[in-house]
């Protein structure tokens, strides 16, 4: 688990930002139906962050091969641990409407 958030640690900050950004907007538009649009901000922005990570940081994944990651298991679990900080936010902010 440690060599996932070495790796989420670079993009943590724009991806929790995303979300909290999030939480704010649902707040503004006091409605749960906005959730559906932040979802899909939060899915094309995390390929954004992806991407960015895949095409202008690939010389980190060499550490992380010698690990014993794929980079396929690298994004996975990092947009796991992503996007389960982004529901945790959202239901809470939800429970505050």
């Amino acid at each position: 688990m440690q060599p996932i958030l070495t790796f989420y640690k670079n993009f943590r900050i724009i991806a929790i930002s995303i979300s909290l950004l999030g939480c704010w907007a649902i707040l503004k538009s006091h409605s749960p139906y906005s959730v559906v649009f932040i979802f899909w901000l939060k899915v094309f922005t995390n390929a954004a962050l992806i991407g960015y990570t895949h095409f202008f940081r690939s010389q980190q994944f060499i550490f992380f091969f010698n690990l014993g990651y794929s980079m396929r298991k690298l994004y996975l679990q990092t947009l796991a641990i992503d996007f389960f900080i982004w529901l945790v936010l959202t239901i809470i902010t939800l429970n505050l409407l």
